[in-house]
């Protein structure tokens, strides 16, 4: 009977709960307030509480790379600046 109730009890791992479990310094708050959506709901998503629509499952996927992308050319210019001559000694 233990068992049964533990089957009941664990939800299935989404897509997006094994996204932001694997990459922890993404912050699921922060993502959905860049989306416009509460992070109530956010959570219910990573959760399974609630299944996105394919298209706002997309648009989150999306969001988090248009981050990731940011947060590349961002490095990128660092490093440029870095090399420049007003840094080299």
């Amino acid at each position: 009977m233990n068992d049964c109730l533990a089957i009941q009890d664990k939800k299935e791992e989404t897509f997006l709960y094994r996204i932001f479990i694997s990459h922890p310094e993404l912050n699921a708050s922060a993502v959905a307030r860049r989306m416009g959506i509460s992070q109530s709901l956010m959570s219910q998503y990573i959760s399974g509480i609630k299944k996105p629509s394919q298209e706002r499952e997309a648009l989150i996927v999306n969001t988090i790379k248009d981050i990731g992308k940011e947060l590349t050319k961002r490095s990128e210019e660092h490093t440029s600046e870095l090399q420049s001559p007003r840094y080299l000694v």
